[in-house]
């Protein structure tokens, strides 16, 4: 799956999860519903990255992932702010202390991400290697 695939597929995954969670804490279902969610968010994520690690031939490209990953879900979570609270933007004020916010965001998703990819990919590389 090229870059842009990856990208857009793990942003479907995670606005979808965000959204789902939303609607879900809004129930009675909530104290079960909101764990499932998590949970199969997780699954999904994993088996995108699992997927597109297993087919990266180099460790170069791989750095890469968790930070489209990181990216998307930024993007989802201000995304799903707009559409679903609209009197948000009223508030919305690109101060300094947003901005730190938004990067200390960045850097726990991306360092998340990057934990799991390269368990991900050593457990490729090593146990499940492709043979030619």
């Amino acid at each position: 799956m090229k870059l842009i695939r990856f990208g857009i597929a793990g942003f479907l995954i995670q606005i979808g999860a965000l959204w789902a969670f939303i609607l879900i804490s809004r129930t009675d279902y909530a104290p079960f519903g909101k764990p499932l969610v998590i949970v199969l968010a997780i699954v999904a994520l994993g088996t995108l990255l699992w997927h597109e690690v297993r087919k990266t031939p180099s460790y170069a490209p791989l750095c890469l992932l968790p930070l489209v990953l990181s990216l998307g879900y930024l993007v989802a979570f201000h995304l799903l702010g707009l559409i679903g609270f609209r009197g948000l933007m009223k508030d919305l004020q690109f101060d300094i202390d947003y901005l730190w916010s938004i990067l200390g965001v960045l850097v726990t998703v991306s360092l998340l991400y990057g934990i799991a990819t390269t368990a991900l990919a050593l457990l490729a590389r090593t146990r499940f290697r492709r043979e030619p």
